[in-house]
């Protein structure tokens, strides 16, 4: 494994001893179990947003790019002809 592997498997074991610290402080104060259940859930759905808004913003920068490398040319000759009609006025 890398060393930034390890750094974010290690960080990983650490975010989850820590929450799990939370939870059994947090079980001395009512409802907040409850409280925390929902967080998490809410913070597990943020994160499956986020990952497809990404897979949309990749797909779109895809699709672009396919499109640019496809016309590149035919956008160049338009390009030409703007400036040489500009120059002509």
């Amino acid at each position: 494994m890398k060393l930034n592997d390890v750094l974010m498997q290690n960080a990983i074991v650490r975010i989850n001893e820590l929450q799990n610290e939370i939870k059994e402080q947090a079980k001395s104060i009512e409802g907040s179990q409850k409280y925390i259940e929902q967080q998490l859930k809410l913070f597990k759905q943020e994160e499956l947003l986020r990952k497809q808004v990404k897979s949309i913003e990749n797909e779109g920068k895809k699709i672009a790019n396919d499109f640019f490398k496809h016309h590149s040319q035919t956008i160049e000759n338009v390009q030409m002809n703007i400036g040489r009609y500009q120059e002509n006025g």
